[in-house]
C-alpha cells in the first residue's frame, strides 16, 4: 500500500495534530516518528492511501512509510511508527494546476450529459490552467472567475434537485484522484 502524508511547508501537521515531522534530507528518508498507540482519529500517526489522498490535499504532500500495527479507515489509515520518505513535486502552482484540470473535467461531464455548461465557464477554467502555467497574470484571472461565478449561480439554480449529482461525486473523486496522481507524477519527470 502507497503512503502519503500532507504537511505545511516546515514540516508540521496541518489537518490536526501538533506534531512536527522529521523531513528527509539528501535523499535520506527522515527519521522514524516516536512510537504512539494508534487509534483512528485520536492518536498515533495518520496517513494517506492514494485513494484517500484527494481528501487531504495541503501545502506539501511526502511519500511515507508505515511500520508496527496499522489501521485502516474508510480517508486515512493510522499507524504506531512511520517516517518520511521523500518530497513529491507537490507545491501552489501544481495544486492549482490540479484544480483547474479537476474544474475542467467537470464541464465536460456536465456537457456529456446534455447540460451544456455556460461559455463563461470554460473561459475561467481556460484562465486558470493559464494561470497555473504563469501565461496570464491576476487581474486576467480575477476577470474570468467572476463571470464564471455569475454562469455558476445561474446554472446551480436551473440544476437544483438534480440526484445524479450525488451519484457522479463518488466517481469524479475517483477520477480526481487518479488525475492528481498523473500531475505529480508528470511533474516528476519534467522536474
Amino acid at each position: 500500500m502507497r503512503l502519503w502524508k500532507v504537511l505545511s511547508e516546515d514540516g508540521a501537521s496541518c489537518h490536526g495534530g501538533d506534531a512536527k515531522w522529521s523531513l528527509p534530507r539528501d535523499s535520506r528518508p527522515g527519521e522514524w516518528m516516536p512510537k504512539r498507540d494508534p487509534v483512528l482519529c485520536v492518536s498515533g500517526y495518520h496517513l494517506c492511501r492514494d485513494e484517500d489522498l484527494v481528501h487531504w490535499l495541503g501545502p506539501r504532500i511526502w511519500r511515507a512509510e508505515a511500520s508496527g500495527e496499522i489501521l485502516v479507515g474508510d480517508d486515512k489509515v493510522c499507524a504506531e511508527r512511520v517516517r518520511l520518505v521523500a518530497p513529491t513535486v507537490w507545491d501552489e502552482p501544481l495544486a492549482r494546476r490540479f484544480a483547474a484540470l479537476c474544474a475542467w473535467r467537470a464541464l465536460c461531464r456536465e456537457r456529456r450529459a446534455g447540460r451544456e455548461p455556460h461559455a463563461d465557464s470554460w473561459v475561467a477554467v481556460r484562465a486558470a490552467l493559464a494561470h497555473s502555467r504563469g501565461e496570464i497574470g491576476g487581474d486576467e484571472l480575477a476577470a474570468a472567475r467572476d463571470a464564471a461565478w455569475a454562469a455558476a449561480r445561474d446554472a446551480a439554480w436551473a440544476a437544483a434537485g438534480d440526484a445524479a449529482r450525488a451519484a457522479a461525486g463518488a466517481a469524479e473523486r475517483a477520477a480526481q484522484t487518479r488525475i492528481l496522481l498523473r500531475v505529480i507524477a508528470r511533474a516528476a519527470k519534467e522536474g
